[in-house]
């Protein structure tokens, strides 16, 4: 079964996501696991593969209808995760699947401040212990995409996105 949970509501299709084995997600969305389900923090497949820049996982998640609208405990988005990294071809393809740019995260922000991943460590190879993966602050990257984002609210994405990753 390949939606079986673990203690932490982890999936085996949310660390494949998280740890980009593109191969592995299609044989896992092939034998029909489940693109909706959410660990402990609501996070998702999708929202895993955005936040780590996962190109190839977004693409097959979105090719299978992954729900882009879902948000974990802290009201954070695939969508707010990718802009947040500055992974412009995710954030792309989130818009291009529609992907709701007028969320409210928690705070009732929509501007992608710094979200991160929190909680038990599902995804990253071990059980052990808690982790934090927040970004640096977007001044501290060198991704001249997340410094145009700077200050801007998510809904001016989709002019920024719209121009190729070159001319990002």
């Amino acid at each position: 079964n390949p939606n079986v949970q673990h203690q932490d509501g982890c999936t085996v299709l949310m660390m494949t996501a998280y740890q980009g084995h593109d191969a592995c997600m299609q044989a896992l969305l092939r034998a029909k696991a489940n693109t909706e389900l959410q660990d402990h923090y609501g996070h998702s497949a999708l929202m895993l593969a955005a936040f780590k820049g996962n190109f190839r996982c977004v693409h097959a998640l979105l090719e299978a209808k992954a729900n882009t609208e879902l948000q974990d405990s802290d009201g954070e988005t695939a969508l707010r995760f990718a802009a947040f990294k500055g992974h412009s071809s995710c954030v792309q393809a989130l818009l291009r699947a529609k992907a709701n740019t007028e969320l409210l995260d928690n705070s009732g922000s929509t501007y992608p401040s710094s979200p991160g991943l929190t909680g038990s460590c599902p995804c990253g190879g071990t059980d052990a212990g808690r982790f934090s993966l927040l970004a640096p602050t977007a001044h501290l990257l060198p991704n001249p995409f997340l410094s145009r984002l700077q200050g801007t609210s998510v809904k001016v994405m989709r002019d920024l996105t719209n121009a190729d990753d070159d001319s990002l």
